[in-house]
């Protein structure tokens, strides 16, 4: 018998879950392992006749794995940008240099 890494028992514990929260909570631990070989089961769960919450949380877990940054994708380009100002202040801050 050999033995399994620990992505490929994951893969095939979602193959095989049947609820939702057991799918949701492999999906992600494949995400957080960082094994690529998990994408083709991850993909499989965002077909059209899967629920929402299932391509839901196969989606989140393909952005981990694409992704695997704890910051979102825009905290470089907006550190220190105040974009919740209103844009007649703004004005006035960009007029004043």
């Amino acid at each position: 018998m050999g033995e399994q890494s620990a992505s490929a028992r994951l893969i095939n514990q979602l193959q095989e879950a049947h609820s939702v929260v057991d799918k949701a909570s492999h999906a992600l631990s494949l995400a957080r392992l960082g094994d690529r070989q998990a994408i083709d089961s991850l993909v499989d769960l965002t077909s059209p006749d899967r629920t929402i919450f299932e391509r839901s949380c196969a989606m989140k877990a393909l952005g981990a794995l694409a992704e695997p940054s704890p910051l979102p994708w825009h905290a470089q380009v907006s550190v220190n940008s105040n974009y919740l100002l209103p844009l007649s202040i703004q004005g006035e801050i960009a007029g004043s240099f």
